[in-house]
């Protein structure tokens, strides 16, 4: 697989002699344990924090969700 410019940019920046040597892993065999890990934690955090945010006021978060006429999708919060 033939790895972008600008990927290669960055991991010169990062570690230079990789780069030289060849020695990287390509783009998705670091992306995938990765982004699925911080997604995870992101996810986490984010419930968490709604959580509290509704303890300390007492509140309740309701979803909705339709289409208007022109079919396009509306959420309400």
């Amino acid at each position: 697989m033939k790895e972008s410019p600008t990927f290669l940019a960055l991991l010169k920046a990062l570690r230079p002699a990789y780069v030289e040597r060849k020695l990287f892993p390509n783009r998705k065999k670091i992306a995938r344990p990765s982004l699925s890990a911080l997604y995870a934690k992101v996810l986490e955090l984010v419930l968490r924090l709604l959580a509290s945010w509704c303890v300390r006021r007492k509140a309740v978060l309701i979803l909705d969700a339709w289409e208007n006429v022109k079919n396009h999708h509306i959420v309400n919060l």
